[in-house]
Formats: C-alpha cells, sequence, structure tokens
C-alpha cells in the first residue's frame, strides 16, 4: 500500500472529475452541456439525463446561484481536511440549473 502526502488531498476521482478540476486550476467554471437539448449536465455523467444523449460538450457557464443550505465541518479523519478545519459547505442552486454540493466562502 502506497501512502499519499497528508498535505495533499485525496487523488481518487474520475476522469470527468479532472476535468472539472484542470477547468478551475485556469480560473474557469464549465460544465457538460447537451448539444441536442441545452441541459447543463450535473452531476457529472456521460449522457444528457433529459434527452439521452451522448453529444455533451465542456461549455463555460455561470457560477453564480443561490445558496440553500450551509454547514459547517468541525471533524475530519482525513489529514487533509483536518488542516483546513472549519470547512464552510453548502448546497446551491446554480442559475444555470444545476444543484451543486460546494465548499462556501465565511461571507
Amino acid at each position: 500500500m502506497v501512502k499519499r502526502r497528508p498535505d495533499l488531498p485525496p487523488r481518487m476521482r474520475g476522469r470527468l472529475a479532472r476535468r472539472l478540476t484542470a477547468a478551475a486550476a485556469l480560473g474557469k467554471f464549465e460544465l457538460p452541456v447537451c448539444n441536442e437539448c441545452g441541459t447543463v449536465v450535473f452531476p457529472l455523467q456521460e449522457i444528457c439525463r433529459s434527452c439521452l444523449s451522448d453529444r455533451l460538450q465542456w461549455r463555460p457557464v455561470p457560477s453564480t446561484g443561490q445558496v440553500l443550505t450551509r454547514t459547517v465541518i468541525r471533524h475530519s479523519t482525513d489529514a487533509y481536511f483536518q488542516a483546513r478545519r472549519p470547512i464552510l459547505i453548502g448546497t446551491a442552486q446554480l442559475d444555470c440549473g444545476p444543484v451543486i454540493f460546494a465548499r462556501l466562502s465565511p461571507d
């Protein structure tokens, strides 16, 4: 078993999550959008949940929305997150449609 450094985040991410992270590293918020019906596909998947098309294209989408819920995580079993406690998280309804689970800023 290979141990990871506790100062690095967990690495178990799928191909679609790595694509989302790559855009975020460039300061962009992109999600897959269906070329057939225009649905923003989230949670990330290979096929549109509305029309079942597999013709999805990653596009910039608005990152604005309304916070629906929020909570504070004060404990974690992962060393990476223990060093960053407390963590403010919540759900938000994005203006482009999906509800996401995200870290929130204190303000």
